[in-house]
């Protein structure tokens, strides 16, 4: 690790993956700023795989998740990756690994 290089060592397991992803969708449903949702953006790093368990109802469950968040059963849309660039508050983009997020859109233009 270089010198003035980050390091975070995610502790998880099924259970706190799948209540991350109920989390995003609620986070996600707090930007409609009381808009209904009507369809989700959701991408989620392939390697939460491993930490779910692999199991044939993985995706589906980890989406009902989203879902249970949004407060909504609605069309949601998206891929798995590699992991995501972002940041975490003011600073340099840094890669996230077992990480998902969900952006919420409403049928009604705020603009």
């Amino acid at each position: 690790l270089p010198p003035d290089g980050v390091l975070r060592i995610m502790v998880g397991d099924r259970h706190s993956l799948l209540e991350a992803a109920r989390e995003a969708g609620a986070e996600a449903r707090k930007g409609l700023l009381g808009y209904t949702p009507a369809a989700a953006l959701v991408f989620a790093c392939v390697s939460r795989d491993l930490v779910l368990g692999g199991h044939a109802d993985l995706h589906s469950e980890e989406l009902a998740a989203v879902r249970e968040g949004l407060q909504a059963d609605v069309p949601l849309f998206g891929c798995l990756t590699f992991g995501q660039i972002g940041t975490i508050g003011p600073g340099l983009p840094q890669f996230h690994s077992k990480s998902i997020q969900v952006c919420a859109f409403s049928s009604v233009s705020t603009v």
